[in-house]
């Protein structure tokens, strides 16, 4: 090859590796540094604690504070009546292979009280009441955001994760809608309480509409100043006067935190993501004598559910196939999903000899069920049996099933 083809082959390659790079720093913003209007420079490695620098050094962290908190769920239940405590000490139960003394140790108050939803029922069944529950909280959710949307208020980015919420229940109206708000978004606007919901909606959108407009990259720059200023104020021990986005309150910080987290392994920052990791350790370990700190037991498992750190916690899992979309409300350690022609197979993880309870939304009119590989009729009792069973709900499309698990992993099938 002649020299001068080949000088021009690398001066190719060379602009090309320089315009992939200004298009990943636009894309991803890097920052060591925030500089502000008034010519004040805040330097965000400033607010990284020593023990979110180092990977292994924080995950010990949270594994003693897990630790700590079971501990304290496991004294408290006995006395008290809340689901998200409840909910926190059988999902910890069942990573650590001790849930049939937590399910022993619930109080008859609130296994017989009012205070189940649908969030405990992956655990303790009473589908038609959870039914109902889901059914209700989700109405009242749509609701609100559409009425924050149409009323042209950023405050439906208050909520977490909105556009995978819109995305789930199929609300494809609201997504563009909140999406052609967020566009219109002045960033001078922009405080604190709505900034984890930018972040969430400028990833979402990189992940599921790739190639599209994102309607949240204008506001990616406002928001670092936005974060760097609070960071500054609560280190100075000057919170926001109006208690919006007010970093000592511990649920916002942790869910800044695991955005900022997000953010920045998604974006290849180590800034961010050591911001995020300090503000998740802030967020868990309160100062002594605060509030927060006598009323732990409940606040941590708040923080739990919100941190995922069981495999076994109720979350809402989404299937999308070319014949069929779906979602399931579970607490199975994991769901495996397989459709074919007319057949769809759910393979399922739990602990053998355990049984948990899913509903599954989404699921059109079927012919039959197998259960164990046999067909299985619906029975509307099927909770009181010591095996497993389910229920069909048409006007929903609502499939209601409990699962018992002669082996630790099981499958039901639907034929079509």
């Amino acid at each position: 090859m002649r020299k001068p083809v080949l000088i021009r082959i690398l001066i190719l390659l060379l602009i090309y590796c320089i315009f992939f790079t200004a298009m990943v720093s636009i894309q991803f913003p890097r920052q060591d540094h925030i500089s502000l209007t008034a010519g004040e420079v805040i330097v965000l490695e400033n607010f990284i604690l020593p023990q979110a620098e180092d990977i292994e050094a924080y995950y010990e962290e949270i594994s003693r504070w897990r630790e700590e908190s079971y501990s304290l769920w496991s004294g408290a239940v006995s006395n008290a009546n809340n689901e998200d405590l409840v909910i926190a000490l059988l999902g910890e139960s069942l990573a650590r292979g001790a849930y049939r003394q937590a399910l022993a140790s619930l109080p008859p108050a609130f296994l017989n009280g009012p205070g189940r939803s649908y969030g405990s029922s992956v655990y303790l069944g009473n589908m038609a009441q959870a039914r109902t529950s889901l059914s209700s909280s989700d109405q009242a959710k749509e609701a609100r955001l559409s009425r924050f949307i149409s009323e042209m208020s950023l405050e439906f980015l208050i909520d977490e994760n909105v556009f995978e919420f819109f995305a789930l229940r199929g609300h494809a109206a609201l997504m563009e809608a909140g999406a052609e708000l967020a566009l219109t978004i002045d960033p001078s606007s922009l405080a604190l309480d709505i900034i984890p919901g930018v972040f969430e909606g400028h990833m979402y959108w990189v992940s599921s509409r790739p190639g599209e407009l994102n309607p949240f990259e204008h506001l990616l720059p406002a928001a670092h100043s936005v974060i760097a200023e609070a960071l500054a104020e609560a280190l100075a021990e000057a919170p926001a006067e109006d208690g919006s986005g007010n970093l000592s309150d511990p649920e916002f910080k942790l869910r800044l935190g695991m955005t900022l987290l997000d953010y920045g392994e998604f974006a290849e920052d180590s800034t961010w993501a050591g911001i995020g990791r300090s503000l998740i350790l802030s967020a868990l370990s309160p100062k002594e004598g605060s509030s927060v700190e006598s009323s732990s037991p409940l606040v941590r498992a708040r923080l739990y559910r919100m941190l995922g750190l069981s495999d076994f916690l109720p979350r809402a899992i989404a299937f999308t196939f070319p014949e069929r979309n779906f979602w399931i409300w579970t607490a199975a350690e994991e769901l495996r999903v397989s459709s074919q022609n007319n057949m769809l197979e759910i393979f399922v993880d739990f602990p053998a000899g355990e049984s948990h309870y899913m509903m599954l939304r989404g699921i059109r009119p079927f012919s039959r069920i197998q259960i164990y590989n046999m067909d299985w009729r619906s029975d509307p009792q099927f909770e009181n049996y010591d095996s497993s069973g389910w229920v069909y709900n048409a006007q929903d499309q609502t499939l209601l099933v409990k699962m018992r698990h002669r082996s630790a992993s099981e499958n039901i099938r639907i034929f079509f």
